[in-house]
């Protein structure tokens, strides 16, 4: 037994290292050595309790020494130092505390500031289209006008769960949609004109069941909007924005069981592309990733592309005229097991894995510079939605277009094995499908894949050894007109409905707005058609029928055929009403009560 005057040296030896361990896993964003930070950049600190932080000095090479508050991070485990007022463009920044900061000394580091190029300019607004023809109509709703959805195939073998889509460009409104296992409509949510909507899926924030989407502006591949969470009453819970003056891009609003949101952004910076065949006085659009705090909206991570990724990795030459150049252009973000996050570039052909704490790459997959050797069979190009499953499986869905590469698009697994990349699995279509742009693949929990096809309008649902068990369609044009072959013919052909991803989940909602309902009538019956846009657990109706508001008594009772429902009562009450009810005859809240339109 070692004698007891150790033990005060053992723990006075532990009281000087715990501290500095605790120390060092303090992170700094933008991180030490940044080229690329905002003008409008908070400095965000994380690992460290709020009140810990002490002093931060922010002193700008041409701007001076910054006064600003210090916000704490709902989690308690960081804060942001907001400056009042912006950096500018193009000077360094000393940055200085009393912490061990990753990537720094003693505290202190140094970023430069991006030379900001012009923004990027939302399409201008064009008028609804709402063609009837391909579309859905209900007399409840004359409001909503999804683009119709038809299930040409569905085998026993396939997935149970809702269907989430977010259909635009075709006929009928830009939107949500919610659609059950038959293809029917659930819930139907549309946008304003000129407005569109990208990753619309179930998810969960602080422990709860919601809905999220992105929702703004897009314009080839480029977006300005904000992320959207409702929840299962279909109720507005939150929306987040980019931090540091960015505008949220349209591929990605995964959200963290910390009540944090992945998201990417766009940030034009000014670059010298004479030499990569480009303008002097060019734009390149540096891909920003950033990890937001949904309660506060404060940063807790950034990385950018243009610190890791260079300008020769792009497969999409420097443009020659004065349009940004969309080099990397980011199309997912996924936090793996660790907490390090897997970046998909589609124009540099490669995936990214970014490390934690510190937000340095970890290693690149595929493109120019891959850390691994792709087998045979394995190479992807103009890729989306890289995914990396609990077995350790990598997912995504190789395009092979735009401009064609391959000659089909499919679904893509492959497992890495030291430096070596090889493909387990591939999910192709028969005939085959090429499509230019978006597409996603999710793997089920029964071992089913989802495929969405992205820019052309069709879902699928594969078995794990490639077998169809399913697929959904959605209207193609009316007049499409011969194959593109160029990206200009791509970009003026007439487009089908489009949904960036495709998603089957589980989903239980129960609005709160009341049921719709609709009437009318004349001396001999009464047509009453009902609906409830996004309940998902009506089994039957209940029709009440009187002579007045206060005397309805119950007339029929009706299965539910859908999203609406109709029924034709005998006689011509004065007042109607409808109350929905579950498999087990639970009643939920009736519908207003109306009079009846009298039929000419």
């Amino acid at each position: 037994m070692p004698p007891r005057r150790s033990f005060p040296v053992l723990i006075l030896a532990l009281a000087l290292v715990a501290p500095a361990a605790a120390q060092a896993r303090v992170a700094a964003f933008p991180r030490p050595g940044s080229d690329f930070a905002s003008p409008q950049t908070q400095i965000s600190l994380r690992g460290i309790a709020p009140q810990r932080i002490g002093e931060v000095i922010v002193t700008g090479s041409r701007s001076g020494r910054h006064s600003g508050q210090v916000k704490p991070h709902s989690d308690g485990r960081g804060a942001s130092f907001v400056l009042d007022q912006p950096l500018r463009g193009g000077e360094r920044v000393t940055v200085r505390t009393a912490r061990d900061i990753v990537g720094a000394r003693n505290g202190d580091y140094r970023l430069r500031v991006a030379r900001p190029g012009p923004p990027l300019r939302p399409p201008p607004i064009k008028e609804p289209r709402n063609r009837r023809s391909q579309t859905r109509f209900f007399h409840s709703r004359k409001d909503l006008v999804p683009p119709e959805a038809k299930v040409r195939k569905r085998s026993r073998r396939a997935s149970r769960g809702k269907l989430f889509l977010a259909p635009k460009l075709g006929p009928g409104d830009n939107g949500q949609m919610v659609l059950d296992e038959r293809g029917e409509l659930v819930w139907f949510n549309p946008l304003r004109p000129g407005f569109e909507s990208d990753d619309f899926r179930a998810q969960t924030y602080r422990g709860k069941p919601v809905l999220t989407w992105w929702e703004g502006f897009s314009n080839l591949g480029t977006g300005n909007g904000e992320g959207v969470i409702l929840d299962r009453r279909y109720r507005e819970t939150a929306r987040v924005q980019a931090g540091n003056g960015y505008f949220m891009d349209p591929h990605e609003f995964e959200l963290t069981d910390r009540g944090t949101a992945l998201i990417g952004s766009l940030a034009p910076t000014a670059r010298n592309l004479k030499k990569l065949g480009g303008r002097r006085r060019g734009v390149v659009l540096d891909t920003v990733v950033q990890e937001i705090d949904v309660a506060t909206g404060l940063v807790l991570f950034e990385w950018h592309s243009l610190d890791d990724v260079a300008l020769r990795e792009s497969y999409v030459p420097a443009p020659k005229d004065k349009k940004p150049w969309d080099y990397f252009h980011i199309n997912s973000i996924e936090e793996v097991r660790g907490g390090d996050l897997l970046v998909s570039g589609r124009n540099t052909w490669s995936a990214v894995k970014i490390g934690r704490p510190g937000a340095k790459v970890a290693w690149k997959l595929g493109g120019k510079r891959s850390d691994f050797r792709i087998e045979k069979g394995a190479g992807f190009a103009w890729q989306h939605d890289v995914r990396q499953r609990p077995s350790g499986v990598i997912t995504l869905f190789d395009n092979g277009a735009f401009p064609p590469v391959h000659k089909e698009s499919r679904g893509l697994g492959f497992r890495l094995r030291g430096k070596r990349a090889m493909k387990v699995r591939d999910y192709r279509h028969k005939p085959k499908l090429l499509t230019s742009s978006q597409g996603n693949v999710q793997v089920l929990r029964n071992g089913n894949v989802l495929i969405g096809w992205g820019a052309l309008p069709v879902v699928s649902e594969f078995s794990s050894a490639g077998k169809l068990l399913f697929e959904l369609t959605l209207p193609k044009p009316l007049n499409p007109g011969p194959p593109p072959k160029t990206l200009d013919d791509l970009l003026k052909a007439p487009k089908p409905t489009q949904s960036y991803r495709a998603f089957r989940q589980r989903w239980s909602g129960l609005p709160a707005e009341p049921p719709a309902i609709v009437a009318s009538t004349n001396s001999k019956r009464t047509k009453v058609y009902m609906s409830w846009n996004g309940a998902t657990n009506v089994a039957r109706w209940r029709v009440l029928a009187g002579g007045s508001p206060e005397s309805l008594r119950p007339v029929a009772r009706v299965r539910n055929e859908g999203f609406e429902t109709a029924v034709t009562l005998k006689g011509s009450p004065a007042y109607v009403a409808v109350q929905p009810r579950d498999r087990r005859g639970r009643a939920f809240a009736p519908s207003r009560v109306i009079r009846p339109r009298r039929e000419r």
